[in-house]
């Protein structure tokens, strides 16, 4: 055996031996992210749960959790276009989403980075460049943010005007925020541009274009998820238009405040402020807001749990 078969073989045992070592940390991160997740759900879930005896409604949170699982898939493949947009070809479109669905459950562990850092850390497995994941996260930041600002502003930005008072959140402070990811996403590109090896890196506007799409479906798929929930709360006769200017603005408030798991509360709080706005009376709004954030969590539990059965 030559020399350099023997630095393969060792490269290629340090690399069996990574991979088996995440998928470990992986699985025990999901469980401790499922921990807490259940716990905040009983927390929060006490002071409304007379709505949740009503078996529609556990019956559309159930089929609600199934769709945001689906349409969760738009967000990953935002990522994967985001990747390709800067010269990556490592990962094709399945191997995308499966670490995008293993990984996005971390989100609700405190500090709101697991998620991102888990991304990371099994992409660098498949090949990619951890300069260019760390580019993509960035880019990702202000597309997410930008869809969601284009979605909330078709639909409902005079909510975020009328509301954001509530949060101690204006609307200059989304834009500001929004601006602020923008700005060092640029200057992360540029920087990568002038490092070795990858100073030939180029965003192509076409899968930017393409991941923005995808994030913009993603909530405007949102926003009829929170219709399919309100019919079942009372029967709350809310237009699927302000419900998904409504759910990608809490979506984006929850994005630029920092800490919260997930968006934790600050979602449910703006969801609340602005269904209230609306003329929806306070256990009306809570009840849809917490039935929201539990098919959020089951869809992304069922994502989690697929790609990790996968995994294997």
């Amino acid at each position: 055996m030559t020399e350099t078969d023997r630095r393969q073989d060792a490269k290629q045992t340090k690399l069996t031996l990574a991979k088996t070592a995440w998928r470990i940390v992986s699985i025990l991160l999901t469980a401790l992210a499922f921990a807490y997740i259940a716990y905040a759900l009983v927390l929060s879930g006490a002071s409304v749960a007379a709505y949740f005896t009503s078996s529609k409604l556990i019956f559309s949170i159930l089929l609600g959790g199934f769709l945001y699982a689906l349409t969760l898939q738009f967000v990953g493949a935002g990522w994967w276009q985001v990747l390709v947009s800067l010269g990556d070809r490592a990962l094709d479109l399945n191997t995308a989403l499966a670490i995008f669905g293993r990984t996005q459950i971390y989100k609700y562990l405190p500090t709101n980075v697991f998620h991102m850092a888990g991304r990371i850390a099994e992409a660098r497995l498949h090949g990619v460049s951890t300069t260019i994941l760390i580019i993509a996260q960035f880019v990702e930041f202000f597309l997410l943010a930008s869809a969601a600002a284009l979605v909330s502003g078709a639909f409902g930005w005079h909510l975020i005007k009328e509301q954001g008072h509530q949060l101690n959140i204006s609307p200059m402070t989304i834009f500001w925020a929004t601006a602020l990811i923008g700005v060092v996403g640029v200057v992360a590109v540029r920087w990568a541009r002038h490092r070795n090896p990858i100073n030939k890196i180029r965003l192509s506007q076409a899968n930017g274009s393409l991941a923005l799409l995808c994030y913009s479906l993603f909530f405007v798929l949102n926003g009829v998820l929170l219709k399919i929930l309100s019919v079942a709360v009372n029967g709350l006769d809310i237009s699927v238009i302000q419900l998904m200017g409504i759910g990608a603005a809490a979506w984006l408030i929850g994005f630029i405040v920092p800490g919260a798991p997930g968006g934790l509360g600050v979602r449910e709080a703006a969801m609340i402020a602005a269904l209230s706005k609306l003329g929806v009376n306070e256990p009306a709004a809570l009840a849809l807001a917490l039935s929201h954030r539990l098919s959020t969590v089951l869809g992304d539990a069922v994502v989690a749990v697929v790609f990790l059965f996968r995994e294997r």
